[in-house]
C-alpha cells in the first residue's frame, strides 16, 4: 500500500500535516475549521520511500491560499 503524507502551509504560518492515499491537486479545497482554503501550490517529489516491509510513502509539501468568495 502506498500513501502520502501531505504537508500544509496556509496563510499566516498555520501548519499541519494529514496521511492521504493520493496527493491534493490543484484548486482542491480544504477545510480548516470553518474556513475554506484552495491549494495553491503542490510540490511532490518523483521517487517512493520504502515504509515497513510492504509499505511506501512520499511526502507532499501543499501550499493554501484563501479562497476566493463566490459571486451569488
Amino acid at each position: 500500500m502506498a500513501f502520502v503524507i501531505a504537508n500544509y502551509l496556509a496563510p499566516g504560518g498555520y501548519q499541519f500535516s494529514e496521511r492521504l492515499e493520493v496527493e491534493p491537486s490543484l484548486g482542491d479545497i480544504v477545510m480548516i475549521g470553518d474556513d475554506e482554503f484552495v491549494v495553491g501550490a503542490v510540490l511532490v517529489p518523483d521517487y517512493w520511500n520504502a515504509y515497513g516491509e510492504v509499505n511506501q510513502c512520499r511526502s507532499a509539501q501543499v501550499v493554501l491560499a484563501y479562497k476566493a468568495p463566490e459571486s451569488k
